[in-house]
């Protein structure tokens, strides 16, 4: 792809698929600032059938460092224990198995968004805690990422929780030029773009 000029892929997937985020943010390197409400509008798919279909919209910068990094496995991302010991706020977070409220978090130079565990097993117990949880979600999307943040990662705990780490992002034009996405590096440890 690079030798045909493709420096950057990009495409959609579900937020409160676990799985997916892991894969795409960790093993990937992809990062994320866009979400679409009901991106593809009703889905009668298994998968999808009977909720909106949410997605983020990710970029995958196939010629960085970072990126062959997370492909050969030599840069992991930190658990979602690590986060909380270093006091990293939630944006949203689980209150048992139903979301919890959204905090006020301005000017945090990190953020945590939980999402489900088991989406897909969520949704087949309990459609009307799923709706809650894809309603939850969108609205913790919607603000980071129209605050500036961008989704770098995405944290496990060894209890099986998930969240990705949320970091600010520079304003076109504004103050700090530094390269998209390198506010992550301090805690993920992952290098600038």
């Amino acid at each position: 792809m690079l030798e045909a000029g493709y420096g950057v892929v990009r495409w959609t997937f579900d937020p409160l698929q676990a799985r997916n985020a892991h894969f795409n943010l960790n093993k990937l390197g992809v990062v994320c600032d866009r979400f679409h409400r009901d991106f593809y509008g009703a889905m009668p798919d298994k998968l999808n059938q009977g909720l909106p279909s949410d997605r983020i919209y990710v970029e995958w910068p196939i010629g960085h460092d970072r990126t062959y990094k997370r492909l050969r496995g030599e840069d992991r991302s930190p658990s979602l224990e690590d986060a909380e010991g270093e006091g990293i706020a939630y944006l949203l977070r689980s209150d048992a198995d139903r979301p919890g409220r959204l905090a006020e978090t301005k000017s945090a130079s990190h953020l945590l968004l939980e999402i489900p565990r088991a989406f897909q097993e969520l949704k087949a117990r309990d459609a009307k805690l799923a709706l809650e949880w894809r309603l939850a979600g969108r609205a913790a999307f919607e603000r980071a990422f129209g605050d500036g943040y961008a989704a770098v990662e995405f944290l496990r705990a060894s209890d099986g929780r998930g969240a990705y780490l949320l970091v600010p992002q520079p304003r076109p034009g504004g103050a700090g030029t530094e390269p998209l996405r390198e506010a992550g590096e301090h805690f993920t440890g992952a290098k600038p773009l």
